[in-house]
């Protein structure tokens, strides 16, 4: 049998954990691999090293938290910052210098992050999207590429104003962020742009194909509501792609949080009146919103099994809790008194958080990512 070469078989594993293919965890269980099990409780020399690379690690992994959250801030200061130097010096700026100052800086800003994209895909595949400093370039230049695009279309006389000409706008803007995404370079933050542009387009459409019809009130719930399940949609799909998968937990978070939302505050401003004398003067609708909104917190957990999701989990038991004390509140108030029903919603409050717990330390797991590459 031949005699393995160790510089290979180092460089294989190099290789494999560049690629994602090997974890941390995989790693250190090399040091634990075909030792007797007295050794591994008793000899230092075998035990230390693991203890140490444990200890650098999570010292590492502090520090890069501490990167992110610099990187983050960093990122948004310089995005408000662009924006309030441009709103202040509006006025005196002429049609080819606003152009500049926005479409210009941000496709600049853009070509500097798909650069530095590009030297970073000669290492790793995945280096672009770990690296803090490309995905906020790449989220400025977007930013200012999405402002710079609407002041051109105002520069040429359209108007964003009008539900047309936004939608036309959004549409095309995001769909040009994703034929970049899809042909180009795959950035979650491009991608990331796309969806939030795409988002706005949706809003605007419905504005634009319902101008002529009179909404009623419960018709704006029910829209944001549908963009909360337009968002977990695209989570879901984007779940089985390596790189896209990494926006998936924000997309089940936001669209979860704004679907049940939406749909809550429909049940609370627009309650069934028990006092009123006149049994014509008030709806039932309002009673069969708050007999539906349990059956949609309901999906919402089961939402968070199929997804294996504790976000979606916990923003569920955190509606649950707002739909307690408004059920109590709204129809039990009046015949058990304020403050039985109250102590009664505590009581299932608290029952709904030991079921929770139990429910998630069963069903909600990690996964890993999908090999799939989109």
């Amino acid at each position: 049998m031949a005699k393995l070469s160790k510089e290979k078989v180092l460089a294989d594993i190099g290789t494999l954990v560049q690629n994602g293919d090997v974890t941390f965890d995989e790693l250190q269980k090399v040091y634990t691999y075909n030792v007797p099990e007295s050794a591994k409780h008793a000899t230092p020399e075998i035990v230390a090293p693991a203890a140490s690379v444990t200890s650098n690690a999570a010292s590492d992994h502090t520090s890069k938290s501490i990167g992110n959250v610099l990187y983050v801030v960093g990122t948004l200061i310089v995005c408000l910052g662009i924006y309030l130097l441009i709103a202040q010096n509006w006025s005196q700026l002429n049609t080819p210098v606003r152009v500049l100052v926005t479409f210009g800086l941000g496709l600049a800003v853009f070509l500097a992050a798909y650069y530095r994209a590009r030297k970073q895909l000669q290492i790793s595949k995945d280096l672009p999207n770990k690296d803090l400093l490309t995905a906020s370039l790449f989220t400025i230049g977007s930013v200012a590429l999405i402002i710079g695009a609407g002041v051109v279309v105002t520069e040429m006389g359209g108007s964003l104003t009008a539900p047309g000409t936004a939608t036309a706008v959004a549409m095309a803007v995001s769909a040009a962020f994703l034929a970049f995404y899809l042909g180009v370079m795959r950035s979650v933050m491009v991608l990331a742009c796309s969806i939030s542009v795409a988002l706005a387009a949706y809003f605007a459409a419905i504005e634009f194909l319902t101008a002529d019809m009179t909404k009623p009130e419960p018709f704006y719930y029910f829209e944001i509501a549908f963009a909360g399940l337009l968002l977990i949609g695209t989570g879901v799909l984007a779940r089985t792609r390596v790189i896209a998968s990494q926006l998936a937990g924000t997309l089940y978070g936001v669209g979860i949080f704004v679907a049940l939302g939406a749909l809550f505050f429909l049940t609370l401003f627009s309650g069934f009146d028990f006092g009123s004398s006149d049994a014509g003067d008030h709806s039932y609708m309002p009673l069969l919103y708050d007999l539906l909104y349990p059956v949609v917190l309901a999906a919402g957990v089961a939402l968070s099994v199929y997804v294996h999701s504790r976000d979606v989990l916990v923003i569920s038991a955190l509606f649950l809790t707002g739909y307690i004390f408004e059920v109590s509140n709204e129809y039990f108030s009046n015949f058990l008194g304020g403050s039985i029903a109250l102590c009664l919603a505590g009581v299932l409050v608290m029952l709904m958080a030991y079921g929770a717990t139990r429910f998630a330390k069963r069903y909600v797991v990690a996964t890993k990512s999908p090999a799939n590459n989109l």
